[in-house]
């Protein structure tokens, strides 16, 4: 399993799904994630985009 694979995976644990299937991560989680595994913000944004994953209740428009 690669470095990708791991975000991707911690990603999805701290992720909620809503009613209709939209799946959503808060900006603080991804902040949170981006410091305790070592990396950017823009990789957990990559990593989201690229598993269909939307942050929400983003305060600085960091996320795309």
């Amino acid at each position: 399993m690669d470095h990708r694979d791991n975000l991707a995976e911690a990603i999805k644990n701290a992720s909620v799904e809503h009613d209709g299937g939209k799946v959503t991560l808060a900006c603080a989680h991804a902040f949170k994630l981006a410091e305790d595994s070592g990396v950017g913000v823009r990789e957990i944004g990559a990593v989201c985009n690229k598993i269909g994953i939307q942050i929400a209740h983003c305060q600085f428009g960091c996320f795309d």
